[in-house]
């Protein structure tokens, strides 16, 4: 009985020992994430963002991404944009073009962050040929919203 007895105390002690384990693992990712959300740029909870772009060092042009509804403008008459994916460093949009189907363009506006004052605003194309072209020579400023 003494042997028996040893045997499920040490089996109870390592089903403790991994129980614990598995729960606290599972308490700190949940304030890790908690964290990230709190602590976190606001960006993720900003519903308006506004830009102030230009494509090498030409007149600005406003763009305005309304982040609930995942759609942007621009205040020039040029085509609306649809966003694809937003972080705490850039957003990605696809400018929205009903006439060329042949054609898949996104454009990338980067984020200021650590103080900077602009962020770089790239445009790339991807045709159903399988030519890619990239234009990196934009800038945009955040603005208040």
């Amino acid at each position: 009985m003494g042997a028996e007895y040893q045997i499920r105390q040490s089996t109870h002690a390592r089903y403790t020992n991994v129980m614990q384990s598995w729960s606290t693992k599972l308490i700190r990712n949940i304030f890790a994430v908690i964290s990230i959300l709190i602590f976190s740029p606001t960006i993720l909870a900003e519903e308006i963002m506004k830009f102030s772009c230009s494509w090498e060092k030409a007149k600005p042009i406003n763009i305005t991404v309304d982040l609930k509804n995942r759609v942007g403008s621009r205040d020039d008459g040029g085509m609306n944009y649809r966003i694809l994916k937003v972080t705490p460093y850039a957003l990605w949009m696809e400018v929205v073009d009903p006439i060329d189907e042949w054609k898949f363009k996104i454009q990338m506006i980067e984020v200021p962050t650590d103080g900077a004052k602009a962020g770089r605003w790239v445009d790339t194309v991807h045709s159903t040929t399988g030519w890619v072209s990239s234009i990196d020579g934009g800038v945009c400023w955040k603005k208040s919203a």
